[in-house]
């Protein structure tokens, strides 16, 4: 976990997060570019997608994507990118010793790319095989009707494919030359790299005097629906099951109260002895149940979700909400709390020894302008939550009435009102 980090402003107003980690000789580089669903017009909702794909089929100095594949890979490099709804980020994995050529290809990558039509078109029928893997998946269908209740930005894998007719070259290229530019592109280097930060530096200086000027693009909230105790539900695909997700939104941004979330949902389900995983396997209820936090800028939450036989649904689904309200309520002791802790603190402790998980950790943060904790703080603020912290989140985070329930099976409809009951006993 020891690393120093150091945010270093760039030519154009672009930045670079500096991570060095002593002794390591694998080294990650992002370039993080505010360029995600939420900047592109709902009719165009893949063009930020299908230019991440694109990045990668030919450029000004590599014609050939397959040349320039072999570049990467010979020198050990891994690549990879990914389109979020606030941006598109790329990622390379290689040797510290090799810096200076992964700084040169990855920029490459990102300010010259070729659009040619033949690539293109095979782009958009790779993203529709993508989002044909996600259309007919009960555990998608469930988990976006509770997206789409949430958020109006929310699409389902059918619009998102038909929204690839609308999208032309000329649109891909207007894109690309609007948010690809120094301003608006951060740079994210983690490694043993102490002796080679002026280096890095002076790279991305030289690289970004060839980058398309232009600001930092103004940030674009999610456009959060308001609702309260609403169930949405959908038939399955696959009739032998049944699922659920249940999620409670806490609009706004909560970060103190992650490390109580991350000792919370531990004890609720993370081990094989936590509360409801121990006691939903006992039942031969479920092989095993999700659960799990986010906090984000514009809306947080807390989501439960599982699937077992149709004639197990509300059985599970009963005791998963009768096991969080109980440990909420402080129904739970000293022991388990303890290993909860326990476990959560050594996890995170031996998480952030490598370049990667450095990255992991500051990345999402850094590239939204957002005030970095270094995770030697968030250690030392996890080893300090107390029962009572636990206790308070019932208050701070979950708000009675403010939650979705998606059902996925057959006949659900009918039995809405039965899985409405069960949270509002516990949460209004």
């Amino acid at each position: 976990m020891k690393h120093l980090t150091q945010i270093i402003n760039l030519v154009g107003g672009s930045k670079l997060l500096a991570i060095d980690v002593a002794n390591s000789k694998e080294v990650q580089v992002n370039a993080i570019v505010r360029a995600g669903f939420l900047y592109t017009p709902k009719s165009k909702y893949e063009l930020p997608h299908l230019l991440e794909h694109l990045c990668f089929d030919g450029n000004e100095e590599y014609k050939d994507p397959q040349k320039f594949a072999y570049q990467l890979e010979s020198l050990g490099i891994y690549s990879n990118a990914f389109t979020s709804s606030q941006n598109v980020r790329y990622h390379f994995d290689g040797h510290v010793d090799d810096i200076e050529n992964i700084l040169e290809l990855i920029f490459t990558q990102i300010n010259r790319p070729l659009f040619l039509d033949k690539f293109v078109k095979q782009e958009k029928e790779v993203i529709t095989n993508e989002n044909n893997r996600y259309s007919k998946d009960d555990d998608y269908v469930c988990w976006l009707n509770s997206a789409k209740s949430i958020s109006a930005d929310a699409m389902s894998a059918e619009d998102r494919t038909n929204t690839l007719k609308s999208i032309s070259a000329e649109d891909i290229k207007a894109f690309h030359t609007k948010t690809h530019t120094s301003g608006n592109t951060y740079f994210l280097v983690s490694g043993d790299i102490k002796t080679k930060i002026s280096l890095i530096e002076d790279k991305l200086n030289n690289l970004l005097t060839q980058y398309r000027s232009g600001e930092r693009i103004q940030y674009q909230p999610e456009k959060v629906l308001a609702f309260q105790k609403k169930v949405v539900t959908a038939p399955a695909v696959h009739t032998n099951l049944s699922h659920f997700d249940l999620t409670f939104i806490h609009k706004g941004f909560p970060r103190e109260l992650g490390p109580a979330l991350r000792i919370f949902n531990c004890m609720y389900n993370i081990g094989i002895f936590s509360r409801m995983h121990f006691k939903a396997r006992s039942k031969g209820l479920t092989y095993g149940t999700s659960s799990s936090y986010y906090l984000d800028r514009d809306n947080s939450g807390f989501t439960i979700s599982d699937k077992t036989a149709p004639e197990k649904l509300l059985p599970l689904f009963t005791l998963a909400v009768e096991e969080l309200a109980s440990i909420l309520n402080g129904d739970f002791s000293e022991r388990e709390f303890t290993r909860a802790q326990g476990y959560v603190t050594r996890q995170f402790e031996t998480g952030f020894f490598t370049p990667g998980g450095l990255a992991s950790w500051y990345r999402e943060y850094f590239s939204e302008d957002i005030e970095c904790i270094d995770p030697r703080k968030e250690l030392q603020t996890l080893k300090s939550i107390t029962q009572q912290d636990i206790l308070q989140l019932k208050e701070k985070f979950f708000i009675p009435k403010s939650w979705v329930i998606s059902l996925v099976g057959n006949n659900l409809e009918k039995n809405q009102s039965q899985y409405v009951k069960v949270v509002e006993k516990y949460f209004g």
